[in-house]
């Protein structure tokens, strides 16, 4: 295989040579560089940028050519080449800026000659969506990062570690890759397969690179999602509702007029975008475009601007296709102001290729084994877009001190420092790594764990952990956990711990084997956090943690069985028993309220006498559950595969049964499903969760309490993060369980500031608004339906972390209650 690679290099590498190179640098009218001009052949789907510094590099086989140099915002120059074998010619090229004097046009009434332009765009958006349905192209896309200020400390913590990678300024590129694809395309059918990658400091890697995904930032779609947000094209559908144009300037560009329309938002804080788009008279097809949109428009607090500039050109008579695009971006985090960006160029495109039959299936983008062992003969060879002097130099640099950070004495010694123990580990813990070896491992302080319940009195938790990692890209590896946990009340240490070995990243084999004693929530899925429980436990003296004591051996298996289907096996034997409260304790509220007892099903009312929950019992339990998603993409890495989210919903089928192997055992059988999908995109006003669940017990026999099927309820005025689309805010934690049948249905939609932003004077607030539907129905209670109105990211920049509802009850023959809960979640 190398011997293979070697001579494909080389021949590659020998052609090249048989090629005539032409390089220049193109400027302004002042002699200024300008950056990213498309350099390419007249009426043909070949060419370049020039790079950063206005540089440009061409190799073009012997023969005639019109070259064209185009940059937005610029008279485009066409020059006619004569090329000879093997000749070298260095080419300076200056560009004129156009005449920003939009002609004298006669109109009807005050409207700007912009609007009958941009409606006639709108009218053929579809038709240039759709019109070229099969195609293949060549995708060279380079991405950078660089710090141009880094501030001395963040937050306390010094940066003097990293700022040794910058220069004395505190400024400095941090991140350039390459990658080379082709690209495929057929209908609604997109198939990438990375040929080249490159990142600097880092010859193992892969970049995350992607050509088919800059093509798809296509301003004839209705919208360009950026994170959460959803901007509207300049063109799209009600346009013209949310936009102001007018219409700057004509050219002409090979025979064809070109208008330049300014771009200009109503709401000048609304998902929309600012600057100028070109149009082909006649055609009315995009011909460039040199659009921004800022962080407030966008909700993105570290966001300041990013830009969009396109060109596209003619590869047939009035078929314009996408040549290149370059993302700018700023942003601010903590005081580090980063610049990047990415810039793609699409060329080689062929209308009309042959693809095999099996060319497009669920995988969307693959990369070649060797895609990341490329040599610098070859990068120079192919290298459409010549590198800066910062980028050579990162790429020295970094490669540089690659080869010391990956020496082995220098990771040993390193590790060494690193292993040194210091006082910090009283509060921190300690951990030890020798990385030749593959292998870590570390102790927790139990300061940070610190917790009080009442059936354990004031408890901490010491965590011990070992990492082993079988190869350099941490495809296979094994995890090891052992937690001591002791409480002052019940003077009981409860020891616990987990194997975890992942066998691929491929299928995504792993198994876990666990085991030991801990106090166990009834509800599966726990809806109060051991956090909120010791605060309102120690402060408004409201324990609402109900539990047991658990002693257990657990196996679980889960791999994909092919895409779309996965499995989850799992086994676990334990021996249960009820808890009594063993704490009294509590800092507010003592002389006028007791602590409720651990009997779910006292409802929190203090009983006069403590009793258990259930009796002491075994039970063995096995749990078999597949995960079907259709429709589900999928990335390839030569050892791993990325999973892309579906829009369709994704289905999980359950079988529970617990096998009784004397009368003592529970046993029952139970059958249960849901679908659900979180984060569904809906046009333009934001994103839809929605879960539905069903279950069945089939049979009952000996089953106890803490077998019954419980929901997520809550009696605080905390809402667990990240959870509350499929809980229920006003629910009393046990009230519903059941041990028959249920349903219960989620809905969740938030609006990410399409409400909010129609508010006058609140979108400066940078606020989301949520509403939410939520129902559960039992036989034995029947039906709980709440509905929430939340409002989201409050906060200031980028300390947008609150969440608060308000949220009404209804509940069978009660009367409605109201109530309201916060939660706390970091948001861009």
């Amino acid at each position: 295989m190398n011997k293979i690679l070697f001579l494909l290099l080389f021949l590659g590498f020998s052609s090249s040579q048989l090629l005539a190179q032409l390089s220049g640098l193109v400027t302004d009218e002042k002699g200024a560089p300008l950056p990213f001009v498309s350099v390419y052949l007249q009426k043909e789907s070949v060419g370049t940028t020039s790079n950063i510094e206005g540089r440009y590099l061409l190799r073009l086989a012997p023969g005639e050519y019109q070259l064209v140099f185009q940059y937005v915002g610029y008279k485009k120059k066409v020059i006619n080449l004569n090329w000879s074998e093997n000749e070298q010619l260095e080419l300076n090229v200056e560009l004129a800026p156009l005449d920003l004097q939009a002609p004298e046009v006669v109109v009807d009434g005050s409207e700007d000659p912009a609007y009958g332009i941009i409606r006639q765009a709108m009218k053929k958006r579809k038709f240039y969506l759709n019109q070229v349905q099969k195609f293949s192209c060549e995708a060279y896309v380079k991405g950078a990062q660089e710090i141009s200020e880094l501030p001395e400390s963040i937050m306390g913590q010094s940066t003097a570690e990293f700022r040794k990678q910058l220069d004395s300024s505190g400024s400095g590129m941090v991140y350039l890759s390459e990658s080379v694809s082709k690209i495929y395309v057929q209908g609604n059918k997109v198939k990438e397969e990375m040929i080249s990658s490159k990142v600097s400091g880092d010859d193992n890697g892969f970049s995350f690179n992607s050509g088919a995904a800059m093509m798809d930032m296509n301003f004839y779609q209705n919208y360009t999602e950026l994170i959460d947000a959803r901007l509207l094209s300049p063109i799209g559908q009600g346009a013209l509702n949310a936009y102001k144009y007018k219409l700057l300037n004509t050219f002409f560009d090979e025979g064809k007029m070109i208008y330049q329309v300014q771009v200009i938002p109503k709401n000048p804080l609304g998902q929309l975008f600012f600057g100028d788009i070109y149009i082909v008279d006649g055609e009315w097809c995009i011909h460039s475009t040199d659009l921004k949109t800022t962080g407030k428009a966008a909700n993105i607090s570290i966001l300041d601007t990013v830009a969009f500039k396109q060109l596209h050109v003619e590869v047939q008579d009035s078929v314009w296709r996408l040549f290149s695009q370059e993302i700018e971006l700023s942003i601010n985090v903590f005081g580090i102001e980063i610049s990047g960006g990415i810039i793609g160029v699409f060329q080689q495109y062929d209308l009309a290729p042959e693809f095999p039959k099996k060319l497009f299936n669920n995988e969307i983008f693959s990369v070649e084994a060797e895609a990341n062992k490329k040599t610098e003969v070859y990068w120079d060879s192919i290298r459409p877009l010549p590198l800066s002097e910062k980028e050579v130099v990162e790429y020295h640099i970094k490669d540089s001190l690659q080869e010391v950070l990956n020496d082995p004495a220098y990771i040993d010694s390193m590790d060494r420092v690193a292993n040194r123990p210091s006082w910090s580990l009283l509060l921190s813990g300690y951990s030890y790594r020798k990385r030749n070896k593959g292998y870590s491992w570390s102790i927790s302080s139990p300061l940070y764990s610190i917790m009080y319940n009442t059936l354990q009195g004031f408890y901490g938790d010491v965590n011990l952990g070992y990492n082993k990692h079988f190869n350099k890209e941490n495809t296979r590896y094994l995890n090891a956990k052992m937690k001591l946990q002791y409480g002052l009340a019940d003077k009981r240490l409860r020891p616990s711990g987990s194997l975890f070995f992942r066998f691929n990243k491929i299928n995504d084999a792993n198994l876990t084997l666990s085991g030991g004693n801990l106090v166990q929530q009834f509800v599966e899925d726990p809806p109060m956090s051991p956090l909120i429980n010791s605060y309102t436990s120690l402060v408004y003296r409201q324990n609402y943690i109900k539990a047991y004591d658990k002693t257990f051996a657990h196996l679980r298996y889960s791999q994909r069985l092919f895409n779309g289907l996965r499995l989850l096996f799992q086994a676990e034997y334990a021996q249960r028993k009820a808890l009594r409260n063993q704490a009294d304790y509590s800092l507010l509220f003592r002389d006028k309220r007791e602590f409720y007892s651990n009997q779910p099903l006292d409802f929190n009312q203090p009983p006069a006498e403590d009793t258990l929950a259930f009796q002491a019992n075994d039970r063995l339990l096995l749990d078999l559950r597949f995960r079907l998603r259709f429709g589900q993409k999928y990335l390839s890495y030569p050892k791993e595969r990325i999973y892309r989210p579906s829009n369709i919903p994704e289905i999980w089928l359950i079988y529970k049964k617990a096998l009784a192997l004397n009368d003592q055992m529970t046993a029952f059988d139970y059958l249960g499903a849901y679908i659900q999908k979180f984060d569904l995109p809906v046009a333009g006003i934001g994103k839809f969760s929605w879960r539905t669940e069903a279950g069945h017990f089939l049979n009952h026999k000996n089953m106890r309490f803490v077998d019954y099927q419980h929901f997520r309820g809550n009696q605080t005025f905390f809402a667990q993060n990240g959870k509350q689309w499929r809980s229920f805010q006003l629910l009393p934690y046990y009230e519903h369980s059941t041990m028959d049948y249920f349903v219960q249905t989620h809905f969740e939609h938030h609006f990410n500031g399409f409400l909010w932003n129609k508010l006058p004077g609140l979108k400066k607030l940078g606020f989301e608004t949520i509403l939410g539907v939520h129902h559960l129905y039992t036989p034995e209670k029947g039906n709980h339906l709440e509905f929430n109105f939340g409002i989201d990211r409050i906060g200031w920049k980028l300390f947008r972390i609150i969440r608060i509802d308000a949220v009404m009850a209804i509940r069978e023959n009660k009367t409605p209650d109201w109530g309201g809960v916060i939660s706390f979640n970091f948001s861009l």
